[in-house]
């Protein structure tokens, strides 16, 4: 009989051990996926809107700077996924007289303004278009001569400047034009005033 209970409360016991003890989960059976996705770069662009002409002009004993702008913003797009970075340079060809349909007549030839005629105002404004990584930043903050070698403007260092990105100028571009360095062709334009040009060449630099 003291056996019997003493085996009862050894049963009672362990079962109040067993109430107490945390309920372990147990899977029967446990299986994995991967699941992969390629992504590709997209590239880079870039767009440039179209330069106002400078206009007409009269010589007179002061020296006279024209300005021109632009029709819209210059748009910078990086999707290439490597945050390499990139910048923006810009040079300009000497301002010189447009050569003639038919071409120079004999004995005359193109006539330039002097180097440091043409010039370039510092980046007014850099606008992300939906993108958060850090913008581009800008180089200049002045005017710039540019018809006398290339200057950097804008520049995008590693990890930054990624997505789209636009940026402007104000009056952005100057010709300074005097009467003691202007020639006025009359040979070969003898009826209308000597009309004037160079070529700006923007180049957007993804190399260091």
């Amino acid at each position: 009989m003291k056996m019997f209970k003493k085996l009862k409360e050894l049963l009672l016991v362990t079962i109040a051990l067993c109430m107490l003890a945390p309920m372990g989960v147990f899977a029967d059976e446990v299986k994995e996926q991967t699941i992969e996705a390629t992504i590709k770069g997209g590239g880079i662009q870039f767009e440039i809107p179209s330069v106002e002409d400078f206009g007409e002009i009269e010589l007179d004993s002061q020296p006279k700077t024209l300005k021109a702008g632009f029709d819209g913003s210059f748009k910078i797009m990086d999707y290439r996924g490597t945050h390499d970075g990139y910048r923006v340079d810009v040079s300009a060809t000497p301002v010189t007289v447009k050569t003639p349909a038919g071409g120079f007549k004999n004995g005359t030839s193109a006539f330039s303004l002097p180097e440091g005629s043409l010039s370039l105002a510092q980046i007014s404004n850099v606008v992300s278009i939906g993108s958060a990584a850090t913008a581009p930043g800008v180089m200049t903050n002045s005017n710039q001569i540019i018809d006398n070698g290339t200057v950097t403007i804008l520049s995008a260092t590693k990890g930054t400047g990624m997505g789209h990105f636009e940026f402007s100028f104000s009056d952005a571009l100057s010709l300074v034009v005097k009467n003691d360095t202007t020639f006025i062709d009359k040979v070969n334009y003898p009826n209308t005033g000597t009309p004037y040009e160079s070529t700006v060449t923007w180049s957007l630099v993804t190399a260091p």
